[in-house]
């Protein structure tokens, strides 16, 4: 730390001046203001910010309106008609749903019958509702999954899907050689690390296979499969 004469030498040989604080302003340089409007010095290179004035309130977020898959015009005059469409257009607002869970959603809001049948029918013709379609990609899903047809049939059949539609959108997938394989691939992914010579664990994993939606015949033959591959390391 440099001493009380060291100082005053500095200050005989350099000299010193008296200048009110704020009014010494570096060259080449400007004023910047801070957040809170306080002037503060400018670096050389930095460019000068007028003064900030009043700051305006902020906007409240607002969330995200919902979208339909399907735009379309579902105007009516009719008070009654343009209730029930408001209420098919809430239902079906960012998802896909199928024409049982709508009628139920606009019979339990207390739509009298032919209020729900005319907004399904205008759903319909507008494309927003489509059973066949609904199918198809419940089908695609859950059979990436590893769910078999007896399953997928159960679920949609939950949902109010017409079985004929069921049966046309599980047309594709309906190959025994496709389900055998299909049963193999899920048995692997799930039974990687269980030894299926216990028998308790083929018997837990048989069940799993039935519950999943695949027959007995498939089932029994995707253990076999997935058994001999854990013995072949062994031997």
């Amino acid at each position: 730390m440099a001493r009380r004469r060291d100082i005053d030498k500095l200050k005989d040989a350099v000299g010193t001046f008296e200048a009110p604080i704020g009014a010494v302003q570096l060259p080449e340089t400007g004023v910047r203001y801070d957040k809170r409007g306080n002037p503060k010095p400018l670096q050389s290179g930095q460019d000068e910010h007028a003064e900030p004035g009043e700051r305006a309130p902020r906007a409240k977020k607002r969330p995200p309106e919902p979208t339909l898959e399907f735009t379309t015009d579902l105007f009516s005059p009719d008070p009654a008609e343009r209730k029930v469409l408001s209420a098919c257009h809430r239902a079906l607002a960012g998802q896909q749903i199928t024409t049982d869970k709508l009628r139920r959603k606009l019979v339990k809001a207390g739509f009298e019958p032919d209020e729900v049948d005319f907004g399904i029918d205008k759903c319909t013709v507008a494309g927003l509702l489509d059973d066949e379609r609904y199918a198809m990609q419940w089908v695609e899903s859950r059979v990436r999954r590893g769910h078999g047809p007896s399953r997928i049939r159960q679920d949609l059949a939950q949902r109010g899907v017409d079985r004929t539609i069921v049966d046309a959108a599980l047309a594709e997938h309906a190959d025994p050689e496709a389900l055998a394989d299909a049963a193999i691939e899920t048995a692997r992914r799930k039974f990687a690390r269980v030894d299926l010579e216990d028998r308790t664990a083929r018997a837990k994993a048989m069940r799993w296979l039935l519950t999943r939606g695949y027959s007995s015949s498939h089932a029994d033959a995707a253990i076999r499969v997935v058994r001999q591959e854990q013995a072949e390391p062994r031997s």
